[in-house]
Order: structure tokens, then C-alpha cells, then sequence
């Protein structure tokens, strides 16, 4: 069998031991991004939370909790699969009491390539995989719950998203998405409109049915996380040259920017008391004692 290997793992505050990422296959490649898979002890789990951005991905999330029964070293095991969609503000993300979790990033406008719907049909919800996708949901549930490693867990999510991926239908949103992504958010709708040869009212009904978001909300939601993404590793002081980067006038209007596509500040989002976790895509983890 072959051995996944992480492609990082990060360290981070007491709360959590260890992040390990891992890239997909190649013929998944196009609609997740990446894996990870987290770990943390039990008595911190109450106190694991994190900001996720509105960047239109989803989630199929696995949690797993180990205890002890009856006094004995028993392994006991409570899981659950999770298909959550994209989220158009803020949304803060807790343990719910798992001590570990492996986690699918899809990205936005794969919900209909992957489980045939649209993303608009799933935003800003969370819900069992198996009131997705029935039985095959409560199946791979149980499976993961059994599998002794992780490479088998990775193995057991890829096997059913390749049986279920449906990689011959235009994914137009997807590659929408992947545009404005390439430019930072910065891409003109027009503009993505004459490339395409489809007129504008297409394209947005098109993109917001299969990410969930319009295509200016998503792009100001790049915007937004790319200047994050600057800011946490900048000096306050510094902020300014950040924003004017980032494409904002000033200071003043991006902190407004960010306040509106987030519904908080830049402040609240990056001044926790742990550095944020920022992964390939730009997502920004933060963990709160």
C-alpha cells in the first residue's frame, strides 16, 4: 500500500499538538485542495475554536473521539462525518469534543462534481454525510471510525470522492473561481465575461448556484483573505503598507472592507493569543485559549 506522507506539519500552542497536511491525488486534485488532519488532547478540546474565512470552500470534516470506559484503558470511539458548506461571513469553528480530525478542503464550485449539488444549496449549512448522500454517508462513517492510520483513512475519503466524482460536466464556477483567485481578487467581472463568451448575467447565476457566493462578494472575500494573510505576519505599524498593497486607498478602508465582508475586524480575526495557522489556499486557523 502506498504511505502518504505530510507535506508540512506544523506546531502549535498547547491546545494542539500537531497539523499535518496532505496534498490529494492527482484526479482529485482539481476539486480538493488539501487535506490535514489535526490532533489535540482531550482536556484542551473544549478550548480549540477557529475563524473560518467566507472563501466559498466546503468542508467534509471527520472527528473521532478516544476515551476511556469503565475505568479500563478501553478504546472507545465516537465519530462523526460533517459535509459543511461555504459561509458568506465569518464563522467560528469549534472541537466539538473530538480529539482528532481529518479534514477534506473541496474547493468552491466542487459540491456538484463531488455529492450533485449546488453550492448555494448547501451555504451555511453543516449536515451528517449521510443526510447528503444516505447509507453510502453512514458507511464511510463507520469505516474511518475502524481504519488503524491515517493512510487508510486518506485512502477510505479518496476511494468514495473518486467514486462519486463526476469530472465531465463544465465546472464553470470552479474555474471562475480559479481566475479570481490567480488574481488576488482583483479580477474584473467584465473582464472574466469577454474570456468566457458568455454575458454576465450567466456567469453569475452560474457561479452563485454552484459556490454558494456572488462572484463580487467572492471576490472581495479573496481580497480580504490575501490581506489577512499579509497583515499576520506584519508589524502594526506596517498595516498601511499592507492595505495599500493589498489594493485598499489606506489603512481606514481596509479595515472597513474586512469588517464588512467578515462582520468583525482585522484585529479580532489575527490578535488571538496563538499565531495563525495560514494554509495554501490563504484559509486562516486561529486557536483560542
Amino acid at each position: 500500500m502506498h504511505i502518504r506522507t505530510a507535506t508540512a506539519r506544523m506546531t502549535g500552542p498547547p491546545v494542539l499538538d500537531f497539523c499535518e497536511i496532505y496534498q490529494p491525488s492527482p484526479p482529485l486534485a482539481r476539486f480538493v485542495e488539501c487535506f490535514y488532519r489535526l490532533s489535540y488532547t482531550a482536556e484542551n478540546r473544549a478550548r480549540l475554536a477557529y475563524h473560518r474565512l467566507p472563501e466559498g470552500q466546503s468542508i467534509l470534516n471527520f472527528t473521532i473521539d478516544r476515551g476511556v470506559a469503565d475505568g479500563r484503558d478501553a478504546d472507545v470511539r465516537r465519530a462523526r462525518l460533517l459535509l459543511t458548506g461555504p459561509h458568506e461571513s465569518l464563522a467560528e469553528c469549534r472541537s466539538g469534543g473530538a480529539v482528532e480530525a481529518l479534514v477534506a478542503y473541496l474547493k468552491p464550485g466542487s459540491l456538484p462534481h463531488l455529492f450533485g449539488i449546488d453550492g448555494r444549496d448547501l451555504a451555511g449549512a453543516s449536515h451528517p454525510l449521510d443526510v447528503v448522500v444516505g447509507r453510502d454517508g453512514v458507511a464511510l462513517t463507520e469505516r474511518l471510525a475502524e481504519a488503524a492510520c491515517i493512510g487508510q483513512r486518506l485512502a477510505l475519503i479518496e476511494a468514495f470522492l473518486l467514486a462519486r466524482m463526476v469530472s465531465d460536466r463544465p465546472a464553470m464556477g470552479l474555474d471562475l473561481a480559479i481566475a479570481i483567485d490567480q488574481a488576488v481578487g482583483r479580477a474584473r467581472i467584465d473582464d472574466l465575461c469577454a474570456r468566457s463568451g458568455y454575458s454576465r448575467r450567466h456567469l453569475e447565476r452560474v457561479f452563485l448556484a454552484e459556490t454558494g457566493m456572488s462572484m463580487k462578494r467572492y471576490c472581495r472575500a479573496v481580497r480580504v483573505r490575501n490581506a489577512l494573510a499579509t497583515l499576520a505576519t506584519a508589524t502594526e505599524t506596517a498595516w498601511i503598507d499592507s492595505a495599500l498593497a493589498s489594493g485598499y486607498y489606506d489603512q481606514s478602508h481596509l479595515i472597513n472592507e474586512v469588517r464588512d465582508v467578515t462582520g468583525t475586524t482585522p484585529r479580532h480575526i489575527l490578535s488571538t493569543p496563538f499565531a495563525p495557522l495560514t494554509l495554501s489556499f490563504g484559509s486562516i486557523a486561529a486557536w483560542r485559549r
